[in-house]
């Protein structure tokens, strides 16, 4: 068994130090970072250590080298300690009206500057800002740090709900004028968050910040580099290989496979793992590659939110490559009028592939955020259809052990579904695209058009003991379905589809004949085996 516990779901440096825990030592950065007389603003999805790092900073700078005995920082700290208030604005998301978002947000400030000698008792109401600010003024001398993790999380709250929204962003306003007023006040600030919102006050009123979100030598701030995993994780490695049978290096490229590839950095040279996901895996390796990530972390707010105002687009384009201009990832942008991707990007949906020029090339990180992606867009196919996905679901069993007609009307069952207006379906591509999102979102391993020697498959999918190859084929008319059926049939044959992997599931085969103006599918057929 390993020796050191893992990190998992705790966010303060201290307490990991004191207990043992494996911490994957980022102390060369932060103090670098520390080091500055500046004003930070980092933005990362959710579960990818943002907190700890906060936490990392308020122990270097309120306890000086305590807890960093061993790590980088040990022999590169040189600067004294300082008073901290250290504010987590992810509490300050349930309030009924304006009145109860002011006094929140005033007790969790009071909490915070309070040990700082910052006295509040009697200036609760609208005095209070103006006594905060008042107080700061006199700390030149004696200057404090300031941390505030999650600071859009209030704003997320109310996003549906302009006036409330309002409201948020004019409270806090108020607070981050007083910040940027008395900025001589604070030896450093670090702020974090997930969604850089157009007029959310911290971006106007701090309009000093430096923001690291896409600074190259920061790409790594945040998250595992394979590196570390190899360097700081080699018992939970050699354990879990043992539980799955594999190598250690075969294991390796599973974890990359299912948790690498997130770019944080604008030369799109650097990637890290995604912490919560690795962590969660070493901790329980008899579950494999869960989605641990989506299911935690990889469903903020601010991204549920836009969805129940907002579609996103068209499914069809679900494994494209997209792009952005690094402006749009680096302004602020309004709610209303928020570019999908620049949001995808911050929730940790897509990721930075390449760059040229002022463009970014976005895609999905790995598999299990393009699973969850499928998931999605299989929600947004099926919007509205709580019956269809409910029948959905059961997919995977009859996939591994029905019969063709059975996968056939659960098929037709699920296109039906589907929007006529909003998701038309005029050509093969579109149709083997929506079933390629749906069953990916019923969690199934999905590949389209598979290579091979005499040619390419449609689509294949697996499940348990089986893999099955669907050739697709699209008719306007009825009349054409007859030949259709039989072209496939005859192309499925010729071209052993499916016969080039080096899985032992059973090779199960089908044509499918769509008829785009009954928008289903009304021939369809399996190969005989053998």
């Amino acid at each position: 068994m390993p020796s050191q516990p893992l990190p998992l779901g705790r966010s303060d440096f201290a307490t990991l130090r004191t207990r043992g825990a494996v911490y994957v030592d980022k102390t060369h950065l932060v103090c670098r970072l520390a080091e500055k007389d500046y004003q930070f603003f980092l933005s990362r999805p959710r579960r990818f250590g943002k907190s700890l790092l906060l936490s990392t900073f308020a122990s270097l700078f309120r306890d000086g080298l305590k807890h960093f005995h061993g790590l980088a920082a040990e022999s590169i700290w040189q600067d004294r300690t300082y008073p901290v208030v250290h504010l987590d604005f992810s509490i300050l998301k349930s309030y009924r009206s304006h009145e109860e978002f002011t006094r929140q947000l005033q007790l969790h400030l009071a909490g915070g500057f309070g040990p700082c000698g910052f006295n509040a008792e009697e200036v609760f109401g609208d005095g209070f800002m103006f006594a905060l600010w008042n107080w700061l003024l006199v700390l030149a001398d004696a200057p404090i740090v300031l941390l505030i993790d999650e600071y859009d999380a209030p704003l997320t709250s109310c996003i549906n709900r302009p006036e409330a929204f309002d409201d948020v962003k004019s409270i806090l306003s108020q607070f981050y004028g007083v910040i940027k007023s008395a900025d001589r006040a604070f030896r450093f600030v670090f702020i974090t968050g997930i969604t850089k919102f157009q007029g959310a006050t911290i971006f106007s009123e701090l309009n000093n910040l430096q923001d690291l979100t896409l600074r190259k030598e920061y790409g790594e701030l945040v998250g595992y580099t394979e590196d570390e995993i190899r360097r700081y994780f080699p018992d939970y490695i050699k354990r879990c290989a043992s539980v799955m049978r594999c190598s250690e290096e075969e294991l390796l490229k599973e974890l990359k496979t299912n948790y690498d590839g997130y770019c944080f950095e604008e030369t799109c040279t650097k990637h890290v793992f995604a912490p919560w996901s690795v962590l969660n895996f070493f901790e329980d390796p008899q579950r494999g590659f869960a989605h641990y990530w989506y299911l935690s972390g990889g469903q903020p707010a601010v991204l549920l939110s836009y969805l129940t105002s907002h579609t996103l687009s068209n499914p069809q384009y679900y494994d494209q490559l997209k792009a952005i201009s690094i402006e749009s990832l680096l302004s602020s942008q309004s709610y209303e009028f928020m570019e999908e991707d620049a949001l995808l990007v911050q929730t940790g949906y897509l990721t930075l592939k390449s760059r040229d020029g002022n463009i970014f090339k976005l895609g999905y990180p790995n598999k299990e955020v393009a699973t969850a992606m499928a998931i999605l867009y299989s929600d947004e196919l099926l919007r509205n259809t709580p019956v269809t996905r409910l029948k959905f679901a059961k997919l995977p069993h009859i996939i591994e052990r029905g019969r063709i007609e059975e996968i056939a009307e659960l098929f037709n069952l699920a296109f039906a579904s589907i929007d006529y207006n909003r998701y038309p379906i005029r050509d093969e591509a579109s149709c083997r695209a929506y079933l390629h999102v749906l069953l990916l979102g019923a969690a199934l391993l999905t590949r389209v058009e598979m290579h091979s020697a005499l040619g390419r498959s449609d689509l294949e999918a697996d499940v348990g003991s089986v893999q099955w190859v669907f050739e697709i084929k699209f008719v306007a008319h009825e009349a054409q379905a007859p030949l259709a059926l039989e072209e496939a049939l005859r192309q499925m044959e010729s071209r052993r589809y499916g016969c080039n992997s080096l899985s032992e599931r059973l090779i199960r085969r089908a044509a499918l004949v769509f008829n785009g103006e009954e928008r289903r599918f009304t021939l369809y057929e399996e190969q005989p085996s053998g």
